[in-house]
């Protein structure tokens, strides 16, 4: 069983997509350019979100693609806004327990908005 455990630190997150990046497509020396595939993702704060948005697609490939582009056109600068744009991207709380909330985000993914039963 292979994992992949991805660290918070806001605009890391950026950087996590590169790698994963690499890795899944077999662009790494470090997987002596195999593609690298995984069993488990998890992680903390940004890495969560980055981990979460992963698993919300089948093909890795194509959930990579669309981190980039949210990474990309969604968190970084735009014009009349200053700085990078991560530290703006802080929903409420308690959003974060709701699936319509990654959907507003995420809004090509599709998202199971069942009710999820605690044990």
């Amino acid at each position: 069983m292979q994992a992949v455990v991805l660290s918070g630190g806001g605009a890391t997150g950026a950087f996590e997509v590169g790698v994963l990046k690499a890795l899944i497509k077999g662009m790494s020396p470090a997987t002596d350019h195999q593609p690298f595939t995984f069993d488990v993702i998890t992680g903390t704060s940004v890495g969560a979100f980055n981990a979460t948005c992963m698993v919300l697609h089948d093909d890795p490939e194509a959930a990579l693609d669309q981190l980039e582009d949210l990474w990309l056109n969604l968190i970084s600068s735009h014009p009349g806004r200053t700085g990078n744009g991560i530290f703006r991207f802080r929903p409420p709380a308690q959003s974060l327990f709701s699936p319509e909330a990654l959907m507003k985000i995420w809004p090509k993914s599709s998202v199971d908005s069942a009710p999820i039963v605690f044990f």
